[in-house]
């Protein structure tokens, strides 16, 4: 039976807020909303529990703004760069970059936005951005299933016209002569294979017995990228994209690009600890909950006792200034 799309894009709303006319709660931002306080809780338990090497609560709340910042902005200019590079090259263009309330989001903008600025934010202050990693990925993965959904319920994202009786018919989607057509749910093929992406990296994470590769901090971030890349390179398959490059489109070709990055980035980085790693440099044999040796936390452990000291010193400075008065 072809279903006609006619859901609201609101989950309260939309109301009229002075020059807004639809303001209101979407369900797209539920799914950003919802995936950033999951990846939090993920690694704040870790954090409190001493599972990613010299971090603290501190760092936590500055890693998770920043996440929150490069995924907003790495996302738009993404998607810029893929479909309209153009308005990049005008002012006017780059103002529209942080007006994400307008749409348009690009995963593997994101993708490269957060591994670069958290990457070097990690390297700053001698945090485990690996461990970091392998903690959040599974929730990424089900935020991502969600934001699908989202787009499903926006009636965008639509795929190719099909004849099968499970078509959906969006009603903006572009006429095919002169007729609105069923199309694809590709968003819900989409949904499905992220959530199964993060029912399998929930299973690395718990599997026994662990191999050799589980030790290795990132094992589930390759997993998740290798993953991604694959699922999607097969999702997009009933996705109309407005370049094709041979046999794939372009959205499938940075698919496949992702997937062998993170297939020969995961060997590398394996066979680099097998041959030169130490004992720190691995997970300890109970994989992701087990816990890590003192000398995981030195820097963190050394720069607190500086603030304890400092902050003592600053109190009885204080006090000698009561008592001199």
């Amino acid at each position: 039976m072809i279903y006609h799309h006619d859901l609201s894009k609101f989950l309260l709303g939309p109301w009229q807020v002075g020059p807004i006319h639809e303001f209101g709660i979407r369900w797209y931002s539920i799914a950003y909303i919802a995936g950033f306080l999951g990846i939090y809780a993920s690694l704040f338990r870790a954090v409190q529990r001493r599972r990613i090497p010299n971090a603290d609560l501190e760092r936590l709340e500055e890693a998770c703004l920043i996440l929150i910042t490069t995924v907003l902005l790495g996302a738009r200019l993404g998607y810029f760069i893929l479909n309209e590079p153009h308005k990049l090259l005008t002012w006017q263009g780059w103002l529209e970059v942080p007006q994400v309330w307008k749409g348009g989001m690009a995963f593997f903008g994101a993708a490269v936005a957060v591994f670069s600025v958290e990457y070097w934010y990690c390297r700053r202050w001698r945090v485990g951005f690996w461990h970091g990693s392998d903690r959040l990925v599974w929730v990424l993965a089900f935020a991502l299933g969600f934001g699908r959904l989202a787009n499903f319920i926006n009636g965008e994202l639509w795929g190719v016209p099909t004849g099968g009786g499970w078509g959906v018919v969006f009603p903006e989607a572009p006429l095919v002569n002169g007729l609105n057509v069923p199309r694809h749910p590709v968003q819900l093929y989409s949904a499905a294979t992220h959530f199964l992406l993060g029912c399998w990296l929930l299973y690395l994470l718990r599997r026994r017995p662990r191999t050799s590769f589980d030790r290795v901090p990132g094992f589930t971030c390759f997993h998740f990228l290798a993953g991604y890349g694959l699922l999607r390179l097969v999702s997009d398959h009933w996705r109309p994209e407005a370049v094709n490059i041979g046999p794939l489109t372009g959205g499938q070709w940075l698919s496949l690009l992702m997937f062998l990055i993170a297939v020969a980035c995961g060997r590398w980085r394996y066979v680099a600890l097998r041959r030169y790693g130490g004992d720190l440099d691995w997970y300890p044999p109970e994989g992701v909950d087990g816990e890590l040796p003192p000398e995981c936390h030195t820097y963190i452990d050394e720069l607190n006792v500086q603030r304890a000291a400092a902050d003592e010193a600053q109190a009885a400075a204080r006090r000698a200034r009561r008592e001199a008065r």
